[in-house]
């Protein structure tokens, strides 16, 4: 392999996320970044914009990557201020799973009765502050714009649904092509709609990767037999490929 990244444009996101796809819906009028889906403040706000798991398919025309994609309105519950910026992408850090309730502590009580040990789907945290599913094979996201919250403010009890404060909500790439022809936040410095760069492992080869996680960052691997015997957290578990790359080649 040439080089250790390639381009979000040349990874497509196999989505394993819960709940069915909506073609009923589109992208909201004022795109996928949006300030009205996408909050970032850490005070009280308003309800959800979608309620939270809402999937909706679109088509890309970029010539990059023509295709379908799907994105997800999810709840990012931030820890000790691991923020996401326009630059984390770059740095691979920007990307999400599913936020493990074993690990969470007091910081997710009030998001279901109080229960810290349950967690719902459709909240989602940095994968590389290592309390996510990421590591033993779960899906990952990509958010489409900023995203800050301050989740060490407690929930309003109830229901699952009503979450005031605390997190933030917005959209988040979960399946298919990269969207970052529409949502100029996933194509960061590279331009050209070719999407951001992400690190990939030097022996990386088209096909069926999946994410080795660090507190560095996320680096791209590919599926083969060695590194599932290295993904020790993921033996006996069940395979799970988290993406496909169309490309072995470096940027």
């Amino acid at each position: 392999m040439a080089g250790t990244a390639i381009r979000l444009s040349a990874l497509i996101l196999k989505d394993g996320w819960p709940g069915p796809v909506n073609f009923n819906l589109g992208m909201p009028a004022n795109g996928w970044d949006n300030t009205q889906d996408n909050f970032k403040t850490t005070a009280a706000q308003e309800p959800p914009a979608y309620p939270l798991g809402t999937k909706i398919p679109a088509y890309t025309d970029n010539t990059n990557c023509p295709g379908w994609y799907t994105m997800m309105y999810l709840a990012f519950h931030d820890f000790s201020s691991q923020d996401i910026a326009e630059g984390d992408i770059t740095g691979a850090k920007g990307w999400c799973a599913h936020a493990n309730g074993v690990e969470c502590g007091t910081r997710t009580s009030g998001i279901i009765a109080n229960d810290v040990s349950i967690v719902p789907y459709y909240v989602v945290a940095r994968c590389t502050t290592a309390i996510t599913d990421a590591t033993e094979g779960g899906p990952i996201c990509l958010p489409c714009a900023s995203m800050s919250a301050d989740s060490s403010i407690e929930l309003v009890s109830g229901s699952c649904r009503d979450l005031s404060y605390g997190h933030a909500y917005g959209w988040f790439w979960v399946g298919g092509v990269c969207p970052c022809k529409d949502a100029t936040f996933m194509d960061a410095s590279a331009g050209g709609t070719k999407g951001a760069d992400v690190s990939v492992n030097p022996l990386t080869r088209a096909g069926d990767i999946m994410a080795c996680i660090s507190s560095d960052g996320v680096c791209f691997v590919t599926s083969d037999v060695s590194e599932m015997i290295d993904a020790t957290s993921i033996i006996g578990r069940g395979y799970i490929s988290q993406a496909w790359s169309c490309m072995s080649e470096g940027i």
